[in-house]
């Protein structure tokens, strides 16, 4: 287990490359958060990160 956030930063990158699909991905990165910042933290932080993520895209030009 990492004992610094850089090693944690360096765990989690390379987890990133390792997983196959986006779910995975996803659950990768929840766990990151959690082990950085503490488990009650980390959705709030979810929230403000993906606030508007989501977005129609009328125009395109």
């Amino acid at each position: 287990m990492p004992t610094t956030r850089h090693e944690l930063v360096a765990e989690y990158c390379q987890s990133i490359k390792n997983a196959n699909t986006e779910a995975a991905k996803k659950e990768i990165f929840l766990t990151f958060l959690t082990r950085l910042f503490g488990p009650h933290d980390q959705f709030g932080i979810i929230e403000q990160f993906t606030h508007g993520a989501e977005r129609t895209i009328n125009n395109i030009s």
